[in-house]
């Protein structure tokens, strides 16, 4: 206890230290660059309309100032005029923390050696004054902001110092999972008391535990760094934000969830004579028939709703991210500051490690299935399982209907107002009819459609909920296909699909409506791009229409009509 109170108070000092060496260099900065108030000022050149907040005029040319730590905007003349920078004033309550926190760590060093705890509480100890001092401390800087704004334009808690406050609650240390297994996190004894498998299953329950904190400690860097830090410090438009970090506050919920759940098992497996030692009989009822259900009922429904958001938002929030990046150069410096807390790690890194996270499941339970044969646990393993995966599928579905939706919204964007097809009842087909809440987007893509004459007239088949449209390109815009007079749109009620004879790239689309047969000849770029349109086709029928689905896949496949 000694030695490692001793190893922080010289680093606190260390800190102390290089802050009195950089205050004595910006103090040398200042007399020889004309800084005032805390403010280092550098002439820029402003890319758009710039106010001098001392002054309120605009400023442009090389009268124009910018300061390097708090980005405000001031003629050269007027400088002097300005408050105190907020971020020097931030750094000065932060050593003021530190302070505190270091003459703390000195009074509790003092009493940790005169009563000689255990090392285990003392580590506790040490984790609650870190905590409380920091929290506290904060606090104060926050109670500073508001008391001092008539003085200073703006002034926050630094985002990465709370981001580490949360981060150190999170350590893997303090939760027994820093080492790399079970194995090695429990007595050598202990281990070989038991046999291979069990081992074995004991180190993928571990692993299960180890990563799920890991992806705690993800989500909290993504809540607490980026975001508080892009609302907060950037003043970024929440929308914004919001779109690059949807759901991620009952995705936080969630987890902690079932990670409190997995460590209240191990807690109860917990030997009381030495609390390194634990054996975990039963992990199955805490997935599927534990109070807080994590894969099954109310839960899966939640994390399939949210999953499924935050996932089908997936690419549309990394290209937010990078849009406002590269027009904001505050968030480009701020993203660049935080490197050392996030480990180098950027914003669109940590939304692909949240969409992965729910993939790993699988593969985690299935390995302690393999362990876990003629245990009791192993019932509830199979259904946790089983759930997770139909978890997946559902999550699948939402993003492949989000990227259809996509997909139709870009070809609506494209398509002619004016532009409508005409139907063999005579009804109109227009735009908005495209636009329907009730029309799904199937299937997308260039085909071509054969004319009486045999040519072959390159088309863009959508293939909707209830109808297989045609469009054609026309100075880069679309309307709907016009070609022998036949209408570019058929239900699918009465749709039937064939393969042409001796052609592997053609099939026949017969419209076998009431108000008379029309039959389609269309061709693809390869066999396999025909096979892939005829069964979405006759799965598309089978949803409108069953027992004629089924009368058309049993129907021989020959040419005729």
């Amino acid at each position: 206890v000694s030695r490692t109170f001793s190893f922080l108070k010289s680093r606190m000092s260390s800190t102390r230290n290089k802050t009195k060496v950089r205050q004595h260099k910006m103090k040398e900065g200042k007399e020889k660059s004309g800084a005032a108030n805390g403010h280092q000022f550098v002439p820029v050149s402003p890319s758009g309309p710039a106010l001098c907040v001392a002054c309120d005029k605009s400023v442009s040319g090389k009268e124009l100032l910018q300061c390097s730590n708090c980005f405000l905007n001031v003629h050269k003349n007027c400088r002097e005029s300005v408050t105190a920078c907020g971020k020097v004033i931030a750094n000065t309550m932060q050593l003021i923390a530190v302070g505190q926190l270091s003459r703390t760590a000195h009074c509790l060093t003092r009493e940790l050696q005169s009563q000689r705890l255990p090392r285990q509480q003392s580590r506790r100890s040490l984790h609650r004054v870190r905590k409380t001092s920091l929290h506290h401390n904060l606090s104060c800087l926050h109670t500073y902001e508001i008391e001092n704004k008539y003085t200073v334009d703006c002034v926050f808690v630094p985002a990465d110092a709370v981001a580490a406050s949360l981060l150190s609650d999170l350590s893997a240390d303090l939760f027994g999972l820093e080492v790399e297994s079970w194995s090695l996190a429990v007595g050598p004894d202990f281990c070989r008391q038991h046999d291979r498998r069990t081992v074995k299953r004991q180190d993928v329950i571990y692993e299960l535990m180890q990563t799920e904190l890991h992806h705690i400690q993800t989500l909290t860097v993504m809540s607490e760094v980026f975001r508080r830090g892009m609302l907060e410090e950037l003043q970024l438009n929440w929308d914004s934000v919001a779109r690059i970090f949807p759901c991620l506050d009952p995705l936080l919920l969630f987890h902690r969830n079932l990670f409190g759940a997995l460590q209240e098992r191990r807690q109860a497996a917990t030997q009381p004579e030495n609390p390194r030692n634990y054996l975990i009989h039963q992990i199955g009822d805490v997935l599927v028939l534990w109070p807080l259900s994590q894969f099954s009922d109310e839960n899966a429904e939640k994390m399939k709703q949210v999953y499924g958001e935050f996932c089908s938002h997936h690419t549309e929030a990394v290209n937010v991210f990078k849009e406002l990046q590269q027009q904001n150069k505050k968030l480009q410096n701020f993203v660049k500051s935080n490197n050392s807390l996030v480990r180098r790690r950027g914003v669109p890194e940590f939304i692909l490690l949240v969409t992965q996270r729910i993939t790993k499941y699988p593969v985690l339970l299935e390995r302690i299935l393999q362990y876990t044969q003629g245990m009791s646990d192993h019932s509830d393993l199979s259904s946790a399982l089983a759930q997770i995966r139909d978890i997946i599928t559902a999550v699948d579905l939402t993003v492949s209907k989000y990227e259809k939706c996509q997909e139709l919204q870009e070809v609506l964007a494209r398509l002619e107002n004016k532009s409508f097809a005409k139907l063999k009842n005579d009804k109109v087909f227009r735009k908005q009819d495209l636009d329907s809440k009730h029309r799904d987007l199937r299937h997308k893509g260039l085909v071509y459609w054969k004319t009486a004459t045999g040519r072959l007239k390159d088309t863009l088949a959508l293939l909707l909920t209830d109808v297989l449209v045609f469009l054609q390109e026309k100075d880069q815009r679309f309307v709907f296909a016009a070609v022998d007079q036949k209408p570019p749109v058929i239900p699918l009620q009465k749709l039937i699909v064939r393969e042409v004879a001796n052609e592997e790239r053609g099939m026949f689309l017969i419209s076998a409506s009431s108000v008379g047969p029309e039959m389609y000849e269309v061709h693809t770029n390869t066999r396999d791009e025909r096979n892939a349109w005829m069964r979405h086709i006759r799965q598309a029928v089978e949803r409108v229409n069953p027992p004629l689905a089924r009368t058309c896949t049993t129907s021989p496949s020959a040419g005729t009509t």
